[in-house]
């Protein structure tokens, strides 16, 4: 992430994005009647792993709620295709987030408590009376309902149904990023610093975590079965619906399937992955 926050390029958007905040009790998966070609987002580093459905998230950009004692905030960003679970509890006490509007081109929120400025995939306050804490970051793993289906029927799914409002929201994501359009707002652009021009800017590709580096892997040049190493550590790729990544001994390391222009802009540092 860059070093400074620079609030004039912040488009904010208050009080246009409603939190979901989830209270009802889950449903199986299989007792679902949903499309398999529905993406699901899913917590599974828990011992009861839950997910929510990529469409019911996008139009409030967060769900925030309580499962098994733990309190949990999940992001997603529909623009830069980012999302990630965090811990909302700061020094003991639960913040309550929402996003706000823009920066570099991706969803940013603030918290209810101290009307501080966050990072929607680190977790950093950027700006505020919070800046310099960091919210305890772990990933998602996206996925399917089709593919779900086939290894965990039983998993627990919060659903929230969807106003009038929030289904025309998504279908406008969907016709603004669908394969024919895949473009930005010019509003979006004025909230972004240069994005390296190695890739297309919306170029969407996986990024991997190994330790303190991270590696972006454009998903064109990802195929069933590739090898490659990051601080010295094999991994190994695969397609997919959604591609995704395992380490040594079968372990996913953390990784997000999101676009080149967000990754670049989030981590600046990381490294583009160059075919031999």
């Amino acid at each position: 992430m860059e070093k400074e926050f620079d609030i004039s390029r912040l488009t904010r958007a208050d009080g246009k994005y409603t939190p979901w905040v989830v209270k009802d009790t889950p449903t199986l998966l299989s007792e679902l009647e949903l499309n398999n070609k529905e993406i699901i987002l899913i917590v599974d580093h828990v011992k009861n792993p839950y997910g929510f459905l990529l469409r019911e998230i996008i139009p409030h950009h967060s769900a925030q709620g309580r499962v098994d004692d733990e309190d949990f905030l999940i992001t997603f960003c529909g623009a830069c295709n980012a999302g990630v679970h965090m811990n909302p509890v700061i020094n003991g006490k639960v913040h309550h987030f929402r996003v706000i509007g823009a920066y570099n081109g991706q969803a940013v929120f603030e918290d209810e408590e101290t009307k501080s400025i966050w990072n929607h995939i680190t977790g950093e306050c950027m700006h505020g009376s919070m800046e310099g804490e960091k919210l305890e970051v772990t990933g998602l793993r996206m996925s399917t309902v089709g593919d779900e289906m086939k290894i965990n029927p039983k998993l627990n799914m919060f659903i929230a149904g969807q106003s009038i409002k929030e289904k025309i929201m998504v279908l406008m994501i969907k016709v603004m990023l669908g394969k024919s359009k895949n473009w930005l707002p010019a509003r979006f652009f004025k909230t972004m610093t240069e994005v390296d021009d190695r890739l297309p800017i919306m170029a969407l590709g996986l990024a991997v975590q190994i330790g303190d580096t991270i590696k972006f892997y454009e998903r064109n040049q990802i195929s069933d079965g590739m090898k490659d190493t990051i601080d010295g550590k094999t991994i190994t790729l695969f397609t997919g619906t959604v591609p995704y990544a395992v380490a040594e001994k079968g372990k996913r390391p953390f990784q997000l399937f999101m676009r080149w222009y967000g990754y670049n802009l989030t981590y600046p540092q990381g490294v583009l992955y160059i075919p031999k």
